[in-house]
């Protein structure tokens, strides 16, 4: 039976957990214009499909947050989607010398359903390089949106929806802080 995060549809106002990794484990993101890239596609492939809530990108997979717009048609998200990985894939092979898929198909999706699941959600996203050894802080990780959702910089990130969803800028701040914190106390109980 296929894996609930492989046929989860997409459907007009819910929110996703999209995800996917480089085949084999395979990096593919191997330099700062790889992500930077990257992010610039994603935004010109899927503005007006869906909003972006968080994200991060690591060497050898991303996360993405998204809520799909309310007038969002059948497919339209994964078209443009496989768009933006054929794309990508074309520049990587290219500037490489590989050939074939670079990442594994199909994407994987998880619709988020409960306040909690979000929030933790959001939380494992930018935890997600310091956990994967990427980073020794993931406040600090330059390809995650946790920096673009306390800033006050122009973003393509929702972050008044974040922010909003949390109850503000300083509580997102603490409730990464105390998720943090849990993690460090798993590790030193677990040694």
């Amino acid at each position: 039976m296929p894996s609930k995060n492989i046929i989860t549809p997409i459907l007009p106002g819910k929110i996703y957990h999209i995800f996917n990794r480089g085949n084999n484990y395979e990096n593919v993101f191997r330099s700062q214009d790889d992500y930077k890239f990257f992010l610039k596609r994603f935004k010109y492939h899927l503005k007006g499909i869906c909003e972006i809530y968080s994200f991060a990108l690591l060497p050898n997979h991303y996360h993405f947050l998204i809520r799909i717009n309310d007038d969002v048609e059948g497919n339209t998200f994964s078209e443009k989607l496989k768009l933006l990985v054929q794309e990508y894939t074309f520049r990587i092979n290219g500037i490489h010398g590989r050939n074939g898929n670079l990442f594994l198909k199909p994407y994987r999706r998880l619709e988020i359903t409960s306040d909690e699941y979000y929030k933790r959600l959001v939380f494992y996203i930018h935890f997600n390089p310091q956990k994967h050894k990427i980073c020794k802080d993931f406040k600090k990780y330059e390809f995650s949106s946790y920096l673009s959702i306390i800033s006050t910089l122009p973003t393509n990130v929702n972050r008044k929806a974040v922010l909003d969803w949390f109850g503000g800028k300083n509580e997102f701040i603490e409730y990464h802080n105390y998720l943090y914190g849990e993690k460090i106390i798993e590790r030193l109980i677990i040694e």
